[in-house]
């Protein structure tokens, strides 16, 4: 059913979900609010699993063009959200050239941007987790597991292709998109190449494996993509 869009009578941040009221942010979000002394607030947009494209670009369009609605944060939907709509964002950071979503919707100077955040949080979580040194002392190898659309670069990845980090990447890492029902998703052996001593401007070898469900996805190529050749604002 459509949903009817009202203008913001004060600036407003958007969480577009399935069941936002339900969500921590909802009661984080005027939390920050207080404490940063801003005078914004958030709302919820609900909208199910797979919606129509139609229904993505209607929210898209009204933050887009209601002046007191400043951006949105983004969380099941960001992958349909983004083959809807893309085209009516002005810009959209690197990490959302590369994956195809969006989870982060932000007004810069007039202009609509998105951004994929997911990389860069987990990234920054997987740094602190792991010591300096680890994947190039143990020859470590990293396997992400998940239900994915498409096979995707990891956040380690994605983390690495953005900025120079203390750790060097996985020998090599593996990745399942596993669905549910299936009891063969989960490969009995990884046939990942063997350890080597990479850099972090090198690429890591990814797994082949492949059961006869077909529900196991070797990861893409390495992305090396300079800073410099990142365009747009810096969602950090």
């Amino acid at each position: 059913m459509p949903r009817t869009y009202h203008a913001a009578a004060r600036p407003t941040m958007y969480f577009i979900g399935v069941t936002t009221t339900k969500s921590s942010i909802m009661k984080v979000f005027p939390a920050w609010a207080r404490e940063l002394n801003l005078d914004a607030v958030i709302e919820g947009i609900d909208l199910p699993l797979d919606d129509t494209p139609g229904h993505y670009r209607e929210a898209v369009d009204f933050i887009k063009h209601d002046p007191h609605s400043l951006g949105a944060l983004v969380t099941t939907h960001k992958l349909n959200l983004y083959k809807a709509a893309h085209e009516l964002f002005d810009g959209v950071g690197h990490e959302t050239e590369l994956l195809d979503e969006v989870s982060s919707i932000s007004k810069r100077g007039g202009q609509l941007w998105g951004h994929a955040m997911d990389p860069l949080t987990s990234g920054l979580a997987l740094e602190a987790i792991v010591s300096d040194g680890h994947w190039s002392r143990t020859g470590g190898e990293l396997l992400l597991l998940g239900r994915a659309a498409r096979p995707s670069p990891s956040p380690c990845t994605c983390t690495t292709a953005r900025r120079p980090v203390a750790t060097s990447p996985p020998a090599s890492w593996s990745q399942a998109a596993a669905r549910p029902g299936c009891a063969r998703c989960v490969p009995s052996t990884n046939a990942s190449a063997s350890p080597s001593r990479s850099s972090t401007s090198s690429p890591p070898r990814h797994a082949t494996t492949t059961p006869s469900c077909g529900h196991w996805r070797p990861a893409p190529s390495w992305s090396t993509r300079p800073d410099s050749a990142r365009t747009g604002p810096d969602p950090r």
